[in-house]
């Protein structure tokens, strides 16, 4: 006879808490994502005095009614332009600079 308790039942019930290091939020972006101008946008015009506020609202609005970037033109290359998209990567964005950045209208337009 052996002193063992067989556990197996128990720890299928109760899983094991891992400990992970948290990460804290911070303010600046991920060295390979471009700022969020969207966001920086809205905390101007929170922000803004009552003069300021209809720039700012003006602003706002014309972020709000281009989407985000769906592709990238980078290149020509004597026979047509070179594109570069979510499909090459999650760097896509960066990975060209100056690269011109291709939206969508919101609303399908």
């Amino acid at each position: 006879m052996t002193d063992s308790i067989d556990t197996s039942e128990r720890e299928a019930e109760e899983p094991r808490l891992l400990n992970l290091p948290v990460r804290e939020m911070r303010e600046e972006p991920v060295p390979h994502q471009e700022p969020d101008v969207l966001r920086a946008a809205l905390e101007l015009a929170l922000e803004a005095t009552p003069e300021e506020l209809p720039a700012a609202l003006d602003a706002l609005r014309e972020l709000l009614s281009v989407g985000a970037p769906v592709a990238a033109r980078y290149d020509f290359d004597g026979h047509g332009w070179l594109y570069i998209d979510a499909g090459s990567g999650s760097d896509w964005r960066t990975r060209h600079a100056g690269a011109e950045m291709l939206c969508v209208l919101r609303g399908g337009a």
